[in-house]
């Protein structure tokens, strides 16, 4: 049986099935195992790992989209290169997970409002941190 899912982050939409018949509980938790923290995501999302496996590949995805400027097929594409996906199935079904379609984002320069300007009398700090 193939269900299809629909999830969201902010106002973008993305759409991904998943066939349960190839993709069993015991390869989901091998997704969710392969990254730090996976008892925690499996108990936000109420013990349901499929849910937490979506969640990841939805995260993963629209962080490709926006850092890569990929649409769904480029994002889909990604996921057949391990480099940029390591510890992810491909997305094209050979697997029995699909990327159906996402939202594209977009920054539009138009839409940066100015929300203050401030004087100083000295340098600003500038971040500090690892890279």
């Amino acid at each position: 049986m193939i269900k299809q899912y629909k999830l969201r982050y902010a106002e973008l939409d993305i759409t991904l099935a998943i066939d349960h018949e190839k993709v069993t509980e015991k390869l989901l938790h091998e997704i969710n195992d392969f990254w730090f923290d996976s008892s925690w995501r499996l108990s936000q999302c109420k013990n349901d790992v499929c849910l937490v496996v979506l969640r990841l590949i939805a995260a993963k995805c629209f962080y490709l989209a926006i850092s890569e400027d990929y649409n769904s097929y480029g994002v889909m594409a990604c996921f057949n290169d391990s480099d940029k996906t390591e510890g992810f199935p491909p997305l094209d079904g050979s697997f029995g997970i699909y990327l159906v379609n996402m939202d594209s984002f977009e920054i539009s320069d138009d839409e940066i409002q100015l929300i203050s300007t401030v004087e100083l009398n000295e340098k600003p700090t500038l971040p500090k941190g690892n890279i």
